[in-house]
This record gives C-alpha cells, structure tokens and sequence, in this order.
C-alpha cells in the first residue's frame, strides 16, 4: 500500500461503497471500511525500499514454488473482508500479505481476495500510524489474521504480533542491523539491514 500516505476522508454525505473504490483516482490506494472511503497517496523513499526488500526476501525463500515455498506472496493485494458491494463492505489493502500455498485460490482475472491471508504487513508512515495500527489491525484481528507485521522504516524495528483469543500479542521484535527469524516464516532468519532506506535512528 501507499505509505506517505495524505489519509484524505470521502467529502461525500452518502456512505461510500465499493464503486467509490472503483472510481477512486488512480494515484491513490482506496480502501473501505464500513462505508467510509480512506485515500493514501505516494510511497516515500523508505517504504519503497522496505516494502521491495521484503517482498524479495519472502518470495526467495516461501513463495516460489519452483523451490517449494509453500505461500502466495503478493504486494499490495485488495482483500475482500466479506463480499466487497455489501452495505458494510470492508476492502482493505495491506502492503504486503501471505496465503499458505494450500489455501490460496487462483484466480488470474480477479481484482481482490476472499480468503482472509495467514499473513499481513503494515509498513506505516507518519501520516498513516493510527490507520494502520488501530483501525486496520483491529479488522485483521476480527476476520482471523493469524500473523501480522507493523514495519517502520524510520525506526528500523519489525513488529510480529500473533493472534491468540482473538487478541494481538507480541510474539518478537527486531530492530537495525540484525538477522532475525520472524515468524510465521521462523524457519528462515533474515538480514534486516538491507530493508532499511534510510540512516540508522540517532
């Protein structure tokens, strides 16, 4: 997803739908929550970098198949929490996510994703702290998102938090320069160094 993200709310009186998605202008990322339209502009140096880094990483080493990875990585997908033209559609949009191989369906021609991922990450901005911490992780906890990733570039630090009850936890962190095994992908440490853009914080 967009990080340096302006979060611009829909200026309409009417609840956003799906079709607001549709029509959204196309230099931004839409996303609806509960008929409310959310934009998120440009990526910054720091996201891109981050977000290219680890899509590299995981998909070398989980998500080709010629190699047996056993998950679908994709940047960016639109999820479909719930049929998208539904009065309280949710679609949402996480940088980054991950279905284990066996339940993803393939589906060259479709737009979005009904199966809710085994793995989210969220590679914040400042402008998009609360969205992505509060808002959209609350919705990943609700439809059962067993994993998901907070990534800040600035700070150089890896959240992994893993859903227990229905409830977030910590299950490790990680920050600079450091090789780390993450779960839900533990079996493969790797070098967090090169996902950073920018210099390490003071």
């Amino acid at each position: 997803m967009q990080p340096a993200r302006a979060t611009m709310p829909d200026m309409s009186q009417d609840r956003a739908t799906y079709q607001d998605v549709l029509d959204a202008d196309p230099r931004f990322t839409a996303e609806l929550i509960d008929g409310e339209l959310t934009l998120m502009g440009r990526p910054t140096y720091g996201y891109n970098r981050a977000s290219s880094r680890m899509s590299y990483d995981l998909t070398g080493s989980h998500g080709d198949d010629r190699r047996g990875g056993g998950w679908v990585i994709l940047p960016e997908p639109e999820l479909w929490l719930g049929p998208p033209r539904a009065p309280n559609a949710r679609v949402l949009v996480p940088d980054i996510a991950g279905w284990r191989r066996e339940r993803f369906q393939m589906d060259p021609t479709a737009v979005g994703h009904l199966i809710t991922p085994d793995w989210v990450c969220e590679i914040l901005s400042p402008s998009t702290v609360r969205h992505d911490r509060i808002r959209k992780m609350a919705i990943y906890a609700e439809v059962g998102v067993p994993f998901a990733w907070i990534v800040d570039p600035i700070a150089h630090t890896v959240e992994v938090f893993e859903l227990v009850d229905g409830r977030w936890t910590i299950a490790q962190t990680a920050a600079g320069d450091v090789t780390a095994a993450l779960p839900p992908f533990a079996d493969t440490p790797f070098d967090l160094g090169p996902w950073w853009g920018s210099p390490p914080p003071g």
